[in-house]
């Protein structure tokens, strides 16, 4: 596939960047999963360092592929309970008190899934990793 700039971006390329973007980032707000985040600029990872790299890694193990489509769907759920007139709702880790709801049946399976992740992680590195 060739784009406006000339650019050839296999698919497979362009999916594994669309899990990277779309699954990762998009765990973090589950605050009830991950705790609470504090805007702490010492905590943050640099890009390359080595718990970076170990994180990275521990989250690999995590969620397989198989995993990251129910991962997404889980954000995806959280997502859509945004309100525009109240500015309210939306990505903000509330899907865990809405489990019991019939349109988010079999999201346990990924709230397990990011809790493994996150004791992983919490061995790595304990406390808050990122600043929003």
């Amino acid at each position: 596939m060739v784009y406006d700039y000339d650019v050839e971006v296999s698919s497979s390329s362009r999916r594994g960047l669309m899990c990277s973007i779309a699954t990762l980032p998009c765990l973090l707000p589950l605050t009830h999963i991950f705790g609470s985040l504090r805007a702490n600029a010492n905590a943050m990872l640099p890009p390359g360092g080595d718990e970076y790299v170990r994180i990275k890694e521990e989250l690999k193990k995590v969620l397989s592929k198989g995993k990251a489509a129910g991962v997404l769907r889980l954000v995806f759920h959280d997502a859509g309970t945004f309100e525009i007139d109240h500015d309210a709702g939306g990505m903000n880790g509330s899907i865990v008190y809405e489990l019991e709801r019939p349109e988010n049946a079999g999201l346990k399976k990924s709230v397990k899934v990011l809790q493994k992740a996150k004791t992983q992680i919490d061995a790595i590195h304990p406390g808050p990793c990122f600043l929003w």
